[in-house]
């Protein structure tokens, strides 16, 4: 990936499965790409939209005249938003904006990573690709919910020509 005052390059999927919900977050930007199927190749500049990663995060929707952002429901049990919010935490307002501290589990967030010139894609699977076994035993829950989160950092090149 490059910068020259817009992100570009391409992405190739060389994953066996596709990725649901994902988004490339670079500098101030959000760029959706929903699915990311096996063997895809997503040329950024020509194929993605951005928009700003404040309103990606906060699910900013406009109402009229106004941008209107619900408030981060600290009470939720939506593990992908949750995640999602974890994994971004500073770019999405950090504490002013969830009403949380994330002192617990801070290495999650890849904020700095973005602010450093990273881009990062999000994404997850609706399956679990691991399992735990204590003493010989499986503790899946088979009516439980799984996913598993994808998380890729890229360097982002300079282009100043």
């Amino acid at each position: 990936l490059t910068d020259d005052g817009r992100l570009r390059g391409t992405l190739e999927c060389r994953l066996d499965a596709p990725l649901e919900d994902c988004v490339l977050i670079y500098d101030h930007w959000a760029y959706l790409l929903r699915t990311l199927d096996p063997n895809a190749r997503i040329d950024v500049a020509e194929q993605l939209d951005p928009q700003t990663v404040e309103t990606y995060l906060r699910h900013v929707t406009v109402v009229g005249d106004r941008d209107v952002a619900p408030p981060y429901d600290e009470a939720s049990f939506d593990i992908p938003r949750i995640v999602e919010v974890m994994s971004c935490f500073h770019l999405a307002g950090g504490q002013q904006y969830t009403g949380l501290a994330n002192d617990y589990q801070q290495f999650v967030d890849l904020s700095q990573l973005v602010k450093n010139r990273r881009a990062v894609l999000l994404g997850r699977r609706r399956a679990s690709t691991t399992r735990l076994i204590v003493d010989g035993r499986s503790f899946d829950d088979p009516q439980g919910q799984h996913w598993t989160i994808y998380r890729f950092v890229f360097p982002v090149a300079r282009d100043d020509s």
